[in-house]
């Protein structure tokens, strides 16, 4: 493993596994910024494909953790972060890019102001050739109103969107080892609760969607609602009574739209036998439409402020 510096500032972590056709990239985009103090860590989490012979092409550059086994994405940046020396961590998925010069703003960006905790930036997303932008509301934000705005699905999310000083990652345990999906947005509400948070102070990342993107995928999509709603009982809020509704069936109404009723079926016995979620069917979608509203009117109020 590469020795740290005298004084290192900022850590990239970057989790993977088997994205021997993306990492090299993800790797030279973070190299390209050529930041003193800046540590790289990439945790590969037992892939089976070529990126442990990608990543040895890089042995003398970055920092390489080989787990053995598959732990899961969020376990491998917990272990990245730990494995770290720098008072800021940036979280950087192996199939996206940093602009070079991402890890120097932020270095800068938390020096000048060191009553923020942590910060959520805008970015850009590519899928299927194209790219979008995914900006964030600007302007002051209290932990409350961010938590609102981050149960509503109000904002854009990404991991590679999130730096964060090492104090409070620790203080709230870091990522939840045990969650496949809303990993960031868990991270986010556990932070909101006595941390202060900044939304959009750059755009230097490009993400981009691959097929088999975990956040593209909607097997087991009512289990992951039901594990992050059981994390964060503020989603049975009475003013969330209709949203709740709302995101219990989002991903079943898309799986039917696009044809997959087998999936959507399955999804369906799912919802039906989930303690956590409304049961109902017919509720939800009775209520899908006011809990759609909530969504859109978290995300007028907090746009409409920029």
């Amino acid at each position: 493993m590469k020795p740290p510096f005298e004084k290192n500032e900022i850590a990239v972590v970057i989790p993977t596994y088997n994205r021997a056709q993306s990492i090299g990239r993800t790797i030279e985009s973070v190299l390209a910024a050529d930041t003193p103090g800046m540590e790289i860590f990439v945790v590969d989490d037992g892939s089976t494909d070529q990126t442990a012979q990608v990543l040895h092409r890089y042995a003398n550059r970055i920092n390489i953790i080989t787990l053995e086994g598959r732990h899961g994405a969020n376990h491998a940046r917990n272990v990245g972060a730990a494995a770290s020396h720098t008072p800021i961590l940036a979280f950087l998925d192996s199939d996206d890019t940093f602009h070079p010069s991402r890890p120097s703003r932020l270095i800068a960006y938390y020096k000048a102001n060191p009553d923020v905790d942590a910060v959520l930036d805008s970015f850009m997303v590519k899928r299927r050739g194209v790219e979008r932008d995914a900006r964030q509301p600007e302007g002051p934000i209290s932990g409350q109103e961010f938590a609102h705005l981050l149960i509503a699905h109000a904002i854009p999310l990404t991991n590679s969107a999130l730096s964060i000083r090492r104090e409070a990652f620790d203080a709230v345990g870091g990522y939840d080892a045990t969650l496949y999906r809303h990993q960031d947005r868990d991270l986010l509400l556990k932070l909101a609760r006595a941390h202060r948070i900044v939304l959009g102070t750059g755009k230097d990342l490009l993400k981009i969607q691959s097929p088999d993107s975990m956040s593209r995928q909607g097997p087991d999509y009512v289990a992951a609602v039901a594990a992050i709603v059981e994390r964060h009982p503020q989603f049975r809020a009475p003013q969330y009574h209709d949203l709740l509704r709302y995101l219990a069936v989002r991903g079943i109404l898309k799986m039917l739209i696009a044809g997959r009723f087998f999936s959507a079926f399955e999804e369906i016995r799912a919802l039906k036998n989930c303690p956590t979620l409304p049961r109902s069917l017919v509720d939800c979608f009775v209520h899908y439409r006011a809990g759609k509203k909530v969504r859109s009117n978290a995300r007028a109020a907090a746009y409409g402020r920029s």
